[in-house]
Order: structure tokens, then C-alpha cells, then sequence
């Protein structure tokens, strides 16, 4: 039996300039380019798992970047895919949309 003695951090929803369609400006910075600084920040923060998950759409090109991360000497042990889905619903004539 494994018994977990320390707790791990995660952050599963960082998105990239990918998801500009729906976050605007404010993912601008978030490029391929940029990934060191990410790294580093989640580094600082002792984030230990990770994802892009962006609007509708996969980079695979900024995860395998990212995923280099997982070889290098720091504190993120799994970089995993991830993405949001754009879903509608109908409910009384109305449609809902939601992310999932």
C-alpha cells in the first residue's frame, strides 16, 4: 500500500494564445516563446503538474515543448494534455452554451 506523505500542486487550466478567440489580450503573452518564464513560475510556486488546456483547440507544439520541462531538473514531474470543449445545451427553447 503507497501512502502519500506530502501533497502534490497542480494546475490544469493554463491556457495559451490559442484560446485568444475567447480570452482576448490577456493570453497574448502566453507563446512558445515564452514558455522559460512559465517553467520558472511554476517552478516557484512548486507546481508539480501541469496543462495547457486551451478554448476548442490543442497546440501540440507548445505541450511538447512544455513537456521538455518534465526532463529538465526542476520540480514538474507530468505535463498532460488537456483542452476545453465548447458544448451547447437546449433547455425550455433556450441553448447554453458551456465549457467542458
Amino acid at each position: 500500500m503507497n501512502i502519500v506523505e506530502t501533497g502534490m500542486k497542480i494546475d490544469l487550466h493554463i491556457h495559451s494564445k490559442a484560446s485568444s478567440a475567447k480570452d482576448g489580450a490577456k493570453v497574448k503573452n502566453n507563446t512558445k516563446e515564452n514558455l522559460p518564464l512559465l517553467v520558472g513560475k511554476l517552478n516557484d510556486n512548486e507546481v508539480n503538474i501541469c496543462a495547457i488546456t486551451d478554448h476548442d483547440v490543442f497546440s501540440y507544439e507548445l505541450y511538447s515543448e512544455l513537456k521538455k520541462a518534465e526532463i529538465e531538473d526542476n520540480t514538474i514531474k507530468k505535463v498532460l494534455p488537456g483542452v476545453e470543449f465548447s458544448v451547447q445545451f437546449s433547455l425550455d427553447n433556450s441553448i447554453s452554451p458551456i465549457h467542458i
